[in-house]
């Protein structure tokens, strides 16, 4: 863990890796183990981790979302906002689910469902500086884009 809060996500899998097969009921090492192989870019690995903690206990908190952003950043799109509309089901409170998905929606060009997502987000959090700087901003941009009629899809 303390790999990771250096960002030594590489080292912080391998350890990881290490204490979840030493001790597979910890869901919670599965689910940081997940996090570190994504961010070292092994979203094939973090992919089937993460699916593996969400099947022995699919009520972990931010399992769904983590395995969303696994699938995004693989590019995978469509897997990626299935979970997040999963984990929006299953933590209706987790806002960065609805933060995903909008992204999702966004780089595959549904424009209004990706402002319906940022206003669940914001309905969710309106004060931080996330909303304020990213996620507000994000979704006035969209807005003016589905008024301008311009959906096509964006990178990311």
């Amino acid at each position: 863990r303390a790999l990771a809060g250096t960002k030594d996500w590489a080292g912080a899998a391998e350890h990881l890796g290490k204490a979840w097969e030493l001790d597979k009921d910890e869901d919670q090492y599965g689910l940081e183990y997940g996090v570190a192989l994504r961010e070292s870019k092994q979203y094939d690995e973090a992919i089937a981790v993460f699916g593996e903690v969400a099947e022995s206990n699919p009520k972990i908190k931010y399992v769904y979302r983590e395995l969303a952003r696994a699938h995004k950043e693989a590019g995978d799109l469509d897997k990626a906002l299935r979970t997040y509309m999963k984990a929006q089901s299953a933590w209706a409170g987790d806002q960065d689910a609805f933060a995903g998905a909008a992204l999702v929606y966004e780089a595959q060009g549904q424009v209004g469902k990706a402002v319906d997502q940022w206003a669940k987000y914001i309905q969710q959090d309106c004060c931080s500086s996330y909303s304020k700087e990213t996620a507000q901003p994000k979704m006035a941009e969209l807005k003016a884009k589905e008024n301008a009629g311009d959906t096509a899809p964006t990178e990311g």
